[in-house]
């Protein structure tokens, strides 16, 4: 409605999150930094080859042409493939829950999606909102918004690893006990 394009929006989210990231001590990078950048067939290898643990592809949802984009309540999803991922998906999915109460909750979705399939590494693929909803393309489209939904992301993201964390140690410590002899 205001004339933004989704790419442009991707892109300040993305410097947004980056920062937030850094804040919390992590290691970000961004696979594009401007509107250039490898193709989205190339972009999972190009993470890999960065030593990435996560892979998180931000986006915007669209609609097509014929659909009413206020026919029915519209918001946040989140997408991915592989099982390992499933993990990700959830724990980032209940932050936009919590975050954003007044967006609805368009679910957690399983997608044959390029940069989902083809990754090493646990991965999603974001849908924050909606561009062609004025209301969400204002909360976009402002500091604050994108602000808060970096947040939303890392606070996710920080709840996947501190789960994860746990996972590890206990597999550790039940991999490392040793089998008690018996008597005889």
């Amino acid at each position: 409605p205001l004339g933004s394009t989704e790419r442009e929006v991707n892109m300040e989210l993305g410097f947004a999150l980056e920062a937030r990231l850094r804040r919390e001590g992590a290691d970000p990078f961004l696979i594009r930094s401007s509107s250039n950048g490898p193709p989205l067939a190339d972009r999972p290898a190009f993470a890999w080859s960065r030593g990435a643990e996560l892979f998180v592809s931000l986006h915007n949802n669209a609609l097509p042409l014929n659909d009413d984009p206020l026919g029915k309540p519209r918001g946040f999803m989140n997408l991915y493939y592989q099982p390992q991922s499933r993990p990700l998906v959830e724990a980032v999915h209940e932050r936009y829950r919590k975050n954003f109460p007044g967006l609805a909750d368009n679910g957690i979705v399983w997608g044959d999606l390029h940069v989902c399939r083809t990754t090493w590494m646990p991965s999603i693929l974001t849908e924050s909102a909606y561009l062609i909803v004025p209301s969400q393309e204002q909360l976009l489209l402002s500091p604050g918004g994108r602000a808060h939904i970096a947040e939303t992301i890392t606070q996710g993201l920080i709840d996947y690893l501190e789960v994860e964390r746990k996972r590890q140690k206990a597999s550790r410590s039940s991999s490392s006990a040793k089998p008690a002899l018996r008597e005889r």
